[in-house]
């Protein structure tokens, strides 16, 4: 990991606390905690690492689902060029939009993510990461004079 990404990532797991994209918080633990971890780590981090691991990738195809909601069904244009409205061209595309269909358990699918969300330790994950990361000297203070 290079220094910047260490940095970005140590900095919105540990101080950016009103940040309200927890999604890139759990990545960035994600993150840190392959970075960091060695034979040492507990059984429960791995495993929540990989459960936490499977729910990033159930969100990210969940926003990506309704991101792009709309493909259109029919594009058409058509330029004006007849002989009565000649050098007076308009530009005129009719595109036709299917309407909007959300996926029909999507509030079921995110309320079950947040369920397994609430029984994951993951207090217990970040404080093993941070003393990781003040073993390595990457989680060091600047004293303000």
């Amino acid at each position: 990991m290079n220094t910047f990404s260490l940095e970005s990532a140590l900095e919105t797991v540990f101080f950016n606390q009103y940040n309200a994209d927890m999604i890139e918080k759990f990545v960035n633990l994600c993150n840190l905690f392959s970075y960091y971890r060695e034979e040492d780590a507990a059984p429960e981090f791995c495993s929540n690492f990989n459960t936490l691991q499977v729910l990033l990738t159930k969100i990210q195809l969940l926003k990506n689902v309704n991101h792009h909601p709309y493909i259109p069904t029919e594009f058409k244009c058509d330029f004006n060029n007849s002989a009565k409205n000649k050098g007076h061209y308009t530009f005129a595309p009719t595109i036709k939009m299917p309407k909007y269909q959300p996926l029909p358990d999507y509030e079921e699918q995110i309320e079950k993510i947040m369920n397994v969300l609430s029984e994951l330790d993951l207090a217990s994950m970040i404080d093993y990461v941070k003393k990781k990361a003040k073993e390595a000297g990457d989680f060091a203070f600047e004293e303000e004079e």
